[in-house]
Parts: structure tokens; sequence; C-alpha cells
């Protein structure tokens, strides 16, 4: 689990990050070192990679749900170079230990500038957009949520 971890991460920053797990009395404690920790970005692709590592582990042992799914606000503070790089690095795996990585993206936000060679194109499955029923999941606008007296 550590080796993959710190692989994860030096795909992404060139330094392996570290992953600690501890047994105690109230059952596993995580902690994580890298290099660059920190910034909002560098914690949420942190996250990503303990995310990664653990669904990749999974798959490979044939056990749990073998799917990762992430929203578009885990890539909102990351730098674009390690957005495309997380991205790239979430195809490759889900195809090396076959699981599927499902991620919400917000299209003008993507940052194909550092994609290089990846054509993430040939991975989208669904485009929703706000053009009519056929472009909403299930064909349906939730109303706006009231929002709670104070």
């Amino acid at each position: 689990m550590r080796a993959l971890f710190a692989e994860y991460t030096q795909s992404l920053y060139g330094r392996p990050g570290r992953l600690s797990v501890d047994v105690g009395r109230d059952g596993y404690s995580f902690s994580f070192a890298i290099d660059r920790e920190g910034s909002d970005g560098v914690d949420q692709m942190v996250v990503f990679c303990f995310d990664l590592t653990v669904t990749s582990i999974w798959a490979k042992r044939g056990k749990g749900l073998p799917v990762l799914i992430h929203d578009s606000t885990l890539f909102a503070d990351v730098d674009p170079r390690q957005y495309a790089a997380a991205l790239k690095l979430a195809a490759e795996n889900s195809v090396k230990y076959g699981f599927q990585y499902v991620c919400c993206l917000n299209v003008g936000s993507l940052p194909r500038d550092h994609f290089g060679e990846f054509d993430i194109e040939q991975f989208v499955r669904l485009r929703l957009t706000d053009d009519g029923p056929g472009g909403r999941l299930l064909g349906k606008k939730l109303p706006p949520r009231e929002k709670d007296a104070a």
C-alpha cells in the first residue's frame, strides 16, 4: 500500500509521498507526508492518491466494488499540470487493475494544455448539459434547493 501511494504521488509531484498506517485502540490511523503539502491543491491530490491506492489494491485482489468516483471539486484548487497528470494516472491504473474511474468534470476547467498525447475524449461516457431533458441526468431537472431560514 505504501509503495503504491509513493508511486502515485511521485508521478504527480516528482517525489514520493509517505503513507503511514498505525493500528490503535480505536482502529486504523493514517497519516500522509508529501514535500509540497499544505496548499489545498496538494492536500486534495493526497486524497486522490490515497483513494486511487485503495481502489487499485481492492481491484487487484478482487475485493469491494471496482469503481472510484470523484467530483470536480476534488480538482478545483489543483495546479493544471497535476490535474492532467491525475486524470492520466486514473485512466492508466483503472485499465491496469480493472476498475472503473468515474469523475464528474466541468469541460471548461479541463487542463487540455497539459494532456500532451493523452486523449481524454476516449474516456468520456456521458456529457450532461442544461440544454433540455436530453442533456440532464435521467432527464430530470431538480427544483432549486430552498435555503433554510435562519
